[in-house]
């Protein structure tokens, strides 16, 4: 099974639909969102529109709760004033973590918390503590493009 992961768009339609027509080239057989779909970019709106025109499932992003909150931050603020009550109310319905059955668990940073960073260098140890309850074998994160979990005993 090919799996499309979309992730940090941060409002950069031009970016999504590149990564659109790329999809279209390679037909996965699943395209998931990984979140932090709308802060720092010019498209917000756009951006939230036409993923759920695609019907993706997906997560709730760290940013994409700070939109959604309305921290008070001016960059926060512009983003969501231009997202509107009823996008911001579908970015907090946003599950913090996907699954498709017992093949896939999908969260945008750790199970538990949006805002966790986990490192490159983490582990084994440390994986199996993050992730162990969601049962995963690989992970990917922005700041590392994979790491075993060691559960398997294989790479991937």
């Amino acid at each position: 099974m090919k799996v499309a992961l979309v992730a940090d768009v941060h409002g950069n339609l031009t970016a999504l639909e590149a990564v659109i027509a790329d999809l279209e080239r390679v037909q996965p057989n699943l395209v998931v969102h990984g979140g932090d779909l709308v802060f720092n970019g010019p498209q917000p709106s756009e951006c939230v529109d036409r993923i759920r025109e695609l019907g993706w499932p997906g997560v709730l992003g760290n940013t994409d709760e700070a939109v959604a909150r309305r921290l008070d931050e001016p960059a926060v603020s512009w983003a969501a004033e231009r997202l509107g009550e009823e996008r911001l109310a579908w970015l907090r319905r946003l599950p913090l973590g996907w699954r498709q059955a017992d093949r896939i668990a999908l969260v945008h940073a750790t199970p538990d918390d949006l805002y966790r960073i986990v490192w490159p260098e983490a582990d084994d140890a440390e994986l199996e503590a993050i992730y162990g309850p969601l049962d995963v074998r690989w992970r990917s994160t922005a700041t590392s493009t994979a790491a075993m979990s060691g559960r398997s005993g294989s790479s991937r």
